[in-house]
């Protein structure tokens, strides 16, 4: 029995890539980005995600980070509702939820509480 390999696969295990082959790896300019892990998880610092709700290219920045790294942690983003609500709809169309409250001028927005 003769075993044909075809050319160019490779065998054995293989590193997943996260990223198209496309990917260019360019240095962050108007922010930092800090990997959590070597597979998924990145902290970005020093961004404003209410101009990234009204900014195209700052925008296509953070959903190329999110493509690549598939989680992304935003710290201490003082967001009006408006802000917050113009910011998701970059991702697509909102949904309100049928139970859970929600704000009353975007009903789209869930209002979710921290009690101490």
């Amino acid at each position: 029995m003769h075993t044909h390999f075809r050319a160019g696969l490779r065998f054995g295990p293989q590193v997943a890539a996260r990223v198209p082959d496309t990917w260019v790896d360019q240095p962050y300019t108007r922010f930092e980005v800090r990997p959590k892990s070597p597979t998924i998880g990145a902290e970005i610092l020093d961004i404003d995600l209410a101009e990234a709700g009204r900014n195209a290219d700052l925008f296509g920045w953070v959903h190329e980070l999110l493509m690549h790294h598939k989680l992304l942690v935003f710290r201490d983003q003082a967001l009006a509702p408006a802000d917050h609500v113009a910011f998701a709809e970059r991702f697509g169309p909102l949904e309100g939820h049928p139970i859970q409250p929600s704000h009353p001028d975007h009903p789209t927005l869930l209002l979710i509480h921290r009690q101490a």
